[in-house]
């Protein structure tokens, strides 16, 4: 994956935290954004103040569909998975389909 691709992904989805054995959020982000962090000691304020985290919303997407919301994929697998659920459910409701002869 190139790196353009690979920042727009860490920038989509590279803004919510982990919580630590101890309680405290941890901030999960790649080594670009990171860097750009100019005083830590605010932005680990911020975090354990505002960061979501990512296991409320596993929990959250796993009570919507308990078959798709437990697979564990690499996001651009997950992206192209969710893409072609997407295609099947719309492409099999009735009128949504091109192939179908319309009596």
């Amino acid at each position: 994956m190139s790196d353009f691709l690979a920042n727009i992904i860490c920038r989509l989805f590279g803004n919510a935290a982990s919580v630590t054995k101890n309680g405290r959020k941890s901030f999960i982000v790649c080594d670009l954004l990171k860097s750009k962090v100019a005083n830590q000691l605010k932005f680990d304020e911020m975090v354990q103040r505002y960061a979501p985290v990512y296991s409320k919303y596993y929990m959250q997407l796993r009570a919507i569909d308990n078959e798709y919301g437990g697979m564990l994929l690499p996001v651009n697998q997950a992206i192209i998975k969710a893409m072609e659920i997407v295609y099947y459910n719309t492409r099999n409701q009735p009128g949504n389909n091109p192939d179908q002869k319309v009596a």
